[in-house]
């Protein structure tokens, strides 16, 4: 006895109905890690990118005004970060030039006490 079964697909994105809040958070939740964690290039930018692309013309200005202050915000966030690992580099360079320049045995005040 062969039984034959059928294959039906099933696009979610069509039964998708965003009506609340709590959907808007839910597809937030469930996009985000999909996003961090896919191989293709530039995943979370191309999908911010296509998104604002695709509903700038629906936003307000005040709502266009608060994301551009959250990118802004999330700008100098990055920009600290970047600069406080580049400081931290240097350190640890500079304490690796350190340690590798040999020690002085005698002390400034003490080679300049024989010449006084």
């Amino acid at each position: 006895m062969a039984s034959s079964s059928k294959v039906k697909t099933k696009n979610s994105l069509d039964q998708l109905e965003i009506k609340l809040q709590s959907d808007v958070d839910w597809l937030t939740t469930a996009l985000a890690p999909k996003l961090k964690a896919s191989s293709a290039k530039k995943a979370p930018y191309a999908f911010v990118n296509g998104s604002l692309n695709a509903l700038g013309s629906k936003l307000t200005m005040q709502e266009a005004e608060s994301l551009q202050k959250l990118v802004k915000d999330m700008v100098a966030k990055r920009k600290k970060l970047e600069q406080e690992a580049e400081k931290k580099r240097l350190e640890e360079e500079e304490k690796k030039k350190k340690e590798e320049l040999p020690q002085n045995d005698v002390s400034d005040a003490d080679f300049f006490a024989q010449y006084m």
